[in-house]
């Protein structure tokens, strides 16, 4: 299945489509708000991605909303969909290509683990049941690697951080750019144990907005770095007061609480969290119409 097919899908039919996917994979489980692949009692890091985007049940994207030219991937201008949904199909997209080279033997079984999460652009709810689940086991992760960042600038790969920082863990990734992320599945699987997260860039921009874009060279250059990146066999542990990578930001510069983006914040009340945000004009906006202020 190519990108534009998994932009057409609502989340419960993704996950659908996942689960035939990892037909021949063991030690899969499952709930109706998450999807884990490969979670064994050998430790390995887990690719995390989520199902929903911010589209919801509003709109069902359709292949006459989309348009490809050369390796970008847009919204037609006629579209009345809220946004493309790169975000996080790109991710999803990645970790279907890695299982599949898994079930080829091309990648090693005991390289990734697989987490797919309904409900993340509404609060991580998958990744919250999973991560407060009985059967969650803090000893089968030794990372936790977000597929869930924009491309700030095509060709540039980011790595984000939040506060769960391994400093063994960002060097793995010498290839990206560092920034400070705000939220995304795998902070909420750090915060449930001492092991890191990363966030890696897969592709996006201008995410929750009609204006967003997918460079397929990016999603790609994602794609290959982890079939061919090295990990160790330790648990990358964190600390909270590493910040190495943290000195790009200026220290009055405040990152939207949603989506990361540094720009012009705007505060709004999140019915949805029960409180004041500070977030980005797209992200406001989405969160306006959400709750038809």
């Amino acid at each position: 299945m190519n990108i534009e097919q998994l932009l057409i899908l609502n989340q419960k039919d993704l996950y659908s489509y996942i689960l035939k996917q990892i037909v021949g994979l063991p030690h899969t489980l499952l709930r109706d708000k998450w999807l884990v692949v490969n979670v064994d009692d050998t430790p390995k890091p887990m690719l995390c991605a989520h199902l929903d985007t911010v589209n919801g049940g509003h709109y069902n994207l359709s292949k006459d909303d989309i348009i490809q030219k050369d390796d970008i991937v847009s919204l037609l201008p006629t579209s009345k969909a809220r946004c493309l949904g790169g975000d996080d199909r790109c991710g999803v997209y990645i970790a279907l290509k890695l299982i599949n080279d898994i079930k080829r033997g091309v990648v090693p079984q005991d390289k990734y683990s697989f987490g797919f999460f309904f409900d993340e652009e509404i609060g991580g709810v998958g990744s919250y049941d999973y991560s407060t689940d009985e059967r969650f086991k803090v000893e089968q992760h030794t990372a936790f690697i977000g597929l869930d960042r924009r491309n700030a600038v095509i060709g540039k790969p980011e790595v984000a951080s939040y506060n769960y920082d391994s400093e063994e863990l960002f060097t793995v990734f010498d290839a990206y750019q560092y920034d400070v992320g705000s939220f995304t599945d795998c902070a909420v699987l750090s915060e449930a144990c001492n092991v890191a997260c990363v966030n890696l860039s897969v592709g996006y921009n201008h995410e929750h907005t009609t204006k967003e874009y997918i460079n397929q060279n990016d999603m790609l250059f994602t794609y290959w770095q982890l079939r061919e990146v090295v990990f160790s066999e330790d648990v990358y542990t964190y600390t909270d007061t590493y910040s190495k990578y943290h000195t790009s930001i200026e220290a009055d510069e405040i990152p939207c609480e949603v989506c990361g983006v540094h720009e012009k914040l705007y505060k709004v009340f999140d019915e949805e969290c029960y409180d004041t945000l500070q977030v980005c004009e797209s992200c406001a906006t989405f969160i306006h119409n959400e709750y038809n202020y």
